[in-house]
Parts: C-alpha cells; structure tokens; sequence
C-alpha cells in the first residue's frame, strides 16, 4: 500500500494525522505533498494549525458530519495538553 494509500486510509477513520504522527506511523517525511497529492485526486482534506509556544504544526483531516467547530476546538485542546506535558518532561 503506497504511503497515500495508507494516509488517506487513516484520514477516513476520522482521526486528525500531523507530520509527525506520519512520519511514526507511515514513515512518511513530506505530509502535506501527500495531502496536495489527495487534494488533486479530489479528496476534502482540511487542515488546521496548530501554535505552541513559537511552535506552529498542521493538522490534516476530512470533515465528517458532525459539530466540526466544537470537533476543533477539542482537537485543539487535546494537541496543547499534550505539548504542555511533552514540555514539562522536558524540562524534568
């Protein structure tokens, strides 16, 4: 399975997927000339960025039906916890 395959096949479960979750999980180093690559064979990506810190990241994703802007704001929150975690091991 080529690595479009793989990440269209991840962004249909619902799931938000970042560079560096692609790189982990697909060995994929160039995310968003995949995701232009899915956007050119017709597929509704939609991305999001993501700020920590002076930190800034992309998040790729296809809209489902549902809430999409309380979706967000949750993806959102999650991805800052997480780096506030990441940052305070870190600094342990």
């Amino acid at each position: 399975m080529s690595q479009n395959e793989q990440i269209l096949s991840y962004l249909k479960t619902g799931k938000h997927l970042t560079p560096l979750e692609a790189l982990m999980s697909f060995n994929c180093f160039r995310l968003a000339a995949r995701i232009k690559d899915l956007r050119d064979q017709g597929h509704k990506i939609e991305t999001t960025i993501i700020e920590d810190n002076e930190k800034r990241w992309a998040a790729y994703w296809i809209k489902k039906a549902r809430d999409d802007l309380e979706f967000e704001k949750q993806f959102e929150r999650i991805m800052k916890e997480r780096m506030t975690k990441r940052l305070k091991a870190k600094k342990k």
